[in-house]
């Protein structure tokens, strides 16, 4: 490039600093670059004038410190200053001979000049304008760090609290609330016992969500969190005690942070419920399930303890002045420290030990439902949603419920070779018989267990021409292979007895993975397919892949030694 190009180019970034826009930008560090140089307050110098770059106020003095810096450089080498050549401007554009001559020394001058001013700029230790326009922008960048540090000891940032924080959804959402120590100034994780260590701004406390409004009252102490973050329940094999324990849980706490005062702090809580909302444990549902869909009260339906809980949460939130956000997820997958009650561990439990007894793998589940649909939630994009939720305030969040899936729609047809693949075994061509694919399971490995007679699609059927169809068919679930009783064949107990001691695994996973609850969802023979437009329309952007979901949580459980390692 020519040198006066070069000094062009200066010329055009003093220009630029003299913009409006860039004004802006610049301001904070050219404040202290007047500082360093002059000891002079920038307001002093005549004010900012934005509106007028050509005049010359704060930012026409800090133009003129390049230029004053570039002629400097040329003083330097003994020429008259770095300016744009006027001898040929005066000539009409013509130069004697010995203008000529000036003109290459000066050419010389201004390359020499320009190479000194960027050693100056790659130095800033040094003096000169560069150096110090660099300390200065160092100083400005140490300062706002420290700004944004006060912010958070002054408790300006938000704070947020998590029942079930030791579970597979509550776990994850202290864990992304951790990694965002610049939004959220101080997280309670609330739950019995503490399973693992936590992020610095998270506090674990105590809590018995059993206890009365006034035992957790006193637990709570002086917490005044503006997030709640609600993802505890207590699992019940009585639909109607579920009820009755789960409401109580919610009900009592949100009475505790009343007693406290804590509730005049908070902003919003955001309950964790599931896809039961849609009767998926009962037969097969309306596809897609949508938000809006009608809720499941028929009097031949079974208490369901979402309503419960949602009809509360409304209540409350009405009379104590925040507003709420409810999830939908499904299927979840995740994993849970110390806690073996999920999907991807019994999953890979079952793979595991397949592997160590030489056989093929087999899918367990329903051979209808292997090609059928199934919505599947990721637990850490769970966690995601629930702090977007907490914080977006477009008016399309506040006071709604919302599904929460991966946002694809998987079926096990693809997701089993896939499984098989991870932990190295083979499926066989055809795992299925002609019997299975009839419904004619084998019990004597196999089970069958039928669902309520009348499924939660019927009450949508006659508004959708389904009325007496197969589509209302009674439903059930259908074990190829019954989880409960294989799980307790010598054989297989003997497998994962020597495969634990061989790797040094976890050995109660095995006793205290949810073989029942793995049967049941590969089990149902129907479809399952959520819908989240509703989340969409309201900004939410997240998806993750299904598979992708699963075979991170298979490596956290080899990690944790649940599971033997992957090549």
């Amino acid at each position: 490039m020519s040198p006066w190009l070069r000094v062009l180019e200066a010329y055009a970034v003093a220009a630029l600093l003299r913009t409006p826009g860039f004004h802006r930008g610049v301001e904070k560090v050219a404040r202290q670059v007047h500082r360093i140089r002059h000891g002079t307050p920038p307001e002093e110098l005549g004010g900012t004038k934005i509106d007028d770059p050509g005049k010359s106020g704060f930012l026409g003095h800090f133009g003129d410190e390049i230029k004053a810096q570039l002629g400097a450089e040329k003083n330097k080498q003994g020429s008259a200053g770095v300016n744009m050549d006027s001898r040929a401007m005066s000539h009409g554009g013509k130069k004697s001979r010995v203008e000529e001559v000036e003109s290459r020394t000066d050419e010389v001058n201004a390359d020499a000049a320009w190479k000194d001013a960027q050693q100056n700029a790659s130095q800033p230790p040094k003096q000169g304008f560069f150096g110090e326009y660099m300390s200065a922008l160092k100083e400005q960048m140490r300062n706002d760090r420290k700004v944004r540090l006060d912010l958070a000891d002054q408790s300006i940032m938000p704070s947020a609290l998590v029942t079930g924080a030791t579970g597979i959804l509550g776990r994850e959402i202290v864990k992304e609330l951790g990694k965002d120590k610049q939004t959220w100034s101080t997280v309670y994780a609330l739950s019995r016992s503490k399973k693992e260590a936590y992020a610095e701004n998270v506090k674990h406390q105590h809590i018995d969500l059993l206890a009365s409004a006034e035992d957790m009252a006193k637990e709570l102490g002086n917490i005044q969190p503006e997030y709640v973050f609600f993802a505890a329940y207590l699992a019940k094999s009585d639909e109607g005690d579920a009820a009755k324990t789960n409401g109580a849980m919610l009900e009592n706490f949100l009475e505790a942070l009343k007693l406290t005062g804590a509730s005049q702090k908070v902003k919003r809580i955001i309950l964790t419920t599931g896809a039961k909302q849609y009767g998926v444990h009962l037969g097969a549902p309306k596809n897609p399930m949508e938000e809006s869909d009608r809720w499941l009260t028929a009097s031949d339906r079974p208490p369901n303890f979402y309503y419960v809980q949602q009809d509360i949460l409304a209540k409350k939130g009405k009379e104590q002045g925040w507003d709420w956000v409810v999830t939908y997820p499904n299927d979840v997958i995740g994993v849970a420290k110390g806690n073996f009650m999920n999907l991807a561990t019994s999953i890979g439990l079952y793979a595991a030990v397949t592997k160590e007894m030489g056989q093929p793998i087999i899918f367990p589940g329903s051979p209808e439902f292997y090609t059928r649909f199934d919505s599947f939630t990721s637990s850490r994009l769970h966690a995601k949603f629930n702090l977007w939720a907490a914080l977006e305030t477009n008016g399309k969040v506040s006071n709604q419920a919302f599904n929460v899936v991966n946002g694809d729609v998987e079926s096990w047809q693809n997701m089993w070779p896939k499984l098989a693949n991870k932990f190295g075994l083979t499926i066989p061509e055809r795992m299925f018989t002609a019997e299975d694919e009839e419904g004619k399971i084998d019990e004597s490995a196999g089970s069958i267990m039928p669902l309520l007679e009348r499924p939660p699609i019927d009450d949508f059927a006659a508004e959708r021409g389904l009325k007496g169809t197969k589509a209302v068919k009674q439903r059930r679930v259908e074990q190829k292979i019954d989880l409960v009783r294989w799980s307790q064949r010598s054989d297989v107990k003997a497998a994962w007895e020597k495969l634990a001691k061989r790797e040094g695994l976890e050995h109660e996973a095995f006793e205290q993975a949810t073989w029942g609850f793995l049967g049941f969802v590969l089990g149902r023979n129907y479809d399952l397919v959520i819908n989240m437009t509703k989340a969409r329309k309201a900004g939410w952007t997240g998806y993750q892949d299904t598979f992708e979901s699963l075979e991170e949580s298979l490596e956290e459980l080899a990690r944790e030694k649940v599971l033997p390692g992957f090549q």
